[in-house]
């Protein structure tokens, strides 16, 4: 049975930190995110502050939506991969390194989720983002199977 827990968030700064404190929670690796919002609704915000807690300096990590997928290796001795589903289709997904990537190895944070079709990946953790005007973000995380605190 899926758990969820629901945030609002007021500034880029409080997404940041959401992610941050999520990211510090990490047990099992590797891990597969699946981010879904509307454009400008803060994934790639909560990418930042998810690898910030990994040691990845958060100026480094950019929306991969014309390369496709950004490698951060971590402090930790594992990589961070970003995908962006944005401009592909599902068949396209092979050319990433989808299958040896995604819940294999690392942490797969992935945007537009929803994108893969029938290549969806068994997710650990779902990140709903919706922007609810100005800064404000309604950030609903779910744990599919699991129990949350």
């Amino acid at each position: 049975m899926s758990e969820k827990k629901i945030y609002t968030t007021k500034s880029t700064e409080e997404t940041f930190r959401l992610a941050q404190d999520l990211a510090r929670g990490i047990g099992q690796i590797p891990l597969a995110v699946g981010l879904v919002g509307d454009l400008g609704a803060g994934k790639t915000v909560f990418v930042k502050g998810f690898a910030s807690a990994f040691g990845v300096d958060p100026d480094q990590v950019n929306s991969p939506t014309f390369t496709l997928v950004n490698e951060y290796p971590t402090l930790k001795g594992f990589s961070i991969y970003h995908f962006d589903l944005y401009r592909i289709g599902p068949s396209d997904l092979y050319t990433l390194g989808w299958e040896e990537t995604v819940g294999r190895k690392g942490i797969s944070l992935i945007e537009w989720v929803d994108r893969a079709g029938e290549y969806l990946p068994e997710v650990s953790l779902w990140i709903n983002i919706r922007h609810l005007g100005g800064d404000e973000r309604e950030i609903e995380i779910s744990f599919p199977g699991s129990s949350i605190g």
